[in-house]
C-alpha cells in the first residue's frame, strides 16, 4: 500500500512505499480517514492527531477500540517519521 494513496496517484519515488501488514490494513484505512484531524498550537505548529476525532472514527468502523487506536497512532508515527526522512534526506 502506498503512503500517499489518498488521491490514487502514484507516489513520486520508491521511498513513498511502505509495506503494510495485513493485520494493519483496517487501522491504515481509519487513519486515512482522520489523518487531517490534527491539534495545532497557538502559533500554528502541529502538535499531533486529535485523539477525540480518531476515537470517533474508530468507534464507527470497528469494535476493538483499544487495539485499533494503538495501531492508528502507530500509522501516524510512521507517516511522520517517513515525512521527516524525506525532507531531511
Amino acid at each position: 500500500m502506498k503512503l500517499n494513496d489518498e488521491d490514487g496517484t502514484e507516489p513520486p519515488c520508491e521511498r513513498c512505499y511502505v509495506e503494510l501488514n495485513e493485520a494493519n490494513v483496517e487501522a491504515w484505512k481509519i487513519y486515512s480517514l482522520c489523518r487531517n484531524q490534527i491539534r495545532v498550537a497557538p502559533m500554528g505548529e502541529v502538535i499531533g492527531l486529535d485523539y477525540g476525532a480518531v476515537l470517533n472514527v474508530i468507534e464507527l468502523y470497528t469494535d476493538n477500540v483499544k487495539k485499533t487506536f494503538e495501531q492508528v497512532l502507530a500509522c501516524y508515527r510512521l507517516e511522520e517519521e517517513l515525512k521527516n526522512e524525506f525532507h531531511d534526506g
